[in-house]
């Protein structure tokens, strides 16, 4: 199951005796959330964590993985330094010598099938470590302070720095496979969900009429397979393979989502979902007519004439 890790890492520094070894090591706590943003509590995980040097696809100079359980709350919290080694050795890292990385991946099964989570720049050296070589030693205890700030997924240094959190593959309001994305779920750890079209067109549901029992309310896919005469299909389709005209529930979900929808299609300058249209569904009610979604009310309740004439607006399936 694909997730997001929002980590911080805390390089404690201590002012030490001198003749004192420093640990080698250094906290790291993260935050695992699920898609919807909530965090995942009492899940077993597995992370491999990297420390690369020069750059983010410089040389892996260290390597360990690390199997834990998240807290009530869905944090971890691990000590870089001593998990199972898999490669290098932690003492040996000379951090000042050169910018270094950390590489985080994730198997929120706890096993070693592990996803990529991104990759981030160490802002400061973990100071005990670097101290610990008998460089750059100082009496002061404050002059490494300093304040973070978070503004959406970006978090921010008062020195300048900034790390950026790794957003998931599919969110509402992403523009996508050519269209906006307007509702995700998951299925045996993979995202799938639904995409509106970028534009839309007004037709007929069905011109002569004939009862095709498309009446199912939650798949619009299998009722627009059975319509037959419909220019409502004939315009959905002609935006390409995959494109169907939704079913009662499936707009729903996007009248519910309209607002992110709506900020994403005005940033492309696409066709926006408007306050007072009313929209053709997929789902047939009798032989003469078929249900209407009214984006006023929020409902698609009401059902009209086959052969009126309405919005029609496509999505697909991912």
């Amino acid at each position: 199951m694909k997730k997001t890790i929002t980590s911080i890492l805390f390089f404690l520094c201590s002012l030490f005796i001198i003749g004192q070894v420093p640990p080698q090591a250094f906290n790291y706590s993260s935050v695992i959330r699920g898609n919807d943003g909530q965090a995942l509590p009492n899940k077993d995980v597995s992370l491999r964590l990297t420390i690369i040097s020069g750059s983010s696809t410089g040389t892996e100079v260290y390597q360990e993985t690390h199997f834990t359980t998240t807290s009530q709350i869905g944090v971890i919290n691990l000590e870089i330094g001593h998990g199972t080694v898999v490669s290098g050795v932690f003492s040996e890292i000379n951090w000042g010598a050169d910018n270094y990385y950390l590489q985080i991946e994730l198997d929120d099964d706890g096993g070693s099938d592990y996803q990529m989570m991104g990759t981030a720049q160490f802002l400061s050296v973990p100071y005990a470590l670097y101290c610990g070589n008998g460089v750059g030693s100082d009496s002061s205890s404050t002059d490494e302070l300093q304040t973070i700030s978070i503004s959406n997924d970006t978090i921010f240094l008062t020195s300048g720095g900034f790390i950026e959190l790794p957003r998931p593959q599919f969110y509402v309001g992403k523009d996508t496979l050519g269209g906006i994305v307007f509702f995700v779920y998951e299925i045996n750890g993979q995202q799938h969900g639904l995409i509106v079209s970028k534009t839309e067109s007004t037709a007929q549901w069905q011109n002569p009429i004939s009862l095709v029992n498309a009446n199912r309310t939650d798949d619009g896919a299998y009722n627009t397979n059975l319509l037959t005469n419909s220019p409502a299909k004939i315009w959905v389709e002609s935006l390409g393979a995959g494109w169907y005209l939704p079913s009662i529930d499936e707009l729903s979900l996007l009248w519910h989502n309209r607002f992110l929808v709506n900020k994403s299609l005005r940033e492309g300058s696409y066709t926006l979902l408007p306050a007072k249209s009313v929209y053709w569904t997929s789902t047939e009610d009798l032989l003469e007519s078929a249900f209407r979604f009214d984006v006023a009310g929020g409902h698609g309740a009401y059902s009209s004439q086959k052969t009126d004439v309405f919005s029609v607006r496509a999505v697909r399936m991912f």
